[in-house]
């Protein structure tokens, strides 16, 4: 979702969590990826997809936005 994000394929956070919970099917009671992302805490889930990618490989690694993000607990909506 982050790099969807930072390629400015969407504008917006809202619309990313619109789009998953439309077109992917994500639980809609956690209002979309982005918003449980920040639920669960930036720099939880930065921790989680490091530890990912050093299992399973360079396609889990966080991306410059989501860490960016998680540093500054900046908003982007």
């Amino acid at each position: 979702a982050f790099r969807v994000l930072e390629d400015a394929i969407v504008q917006r956070e809202s619309d990313m969590d619109v789009a998953v919970v439309l077109g992917v099917g994500f639980p809609d009671f956690r209002g979309g990826v982005v918003r449980y992302a920040r639920d669960r805490g930036l720099g939880h889930v930065v921790q989680r997809l490091e530890a990912l990618a050093e299992r399973h490989g360079e396609r889990f690694a966080p991306n410059g936005l989501l860490r960016r993000l998680s540093g500054a607990g900046s908003r982007r909506d």
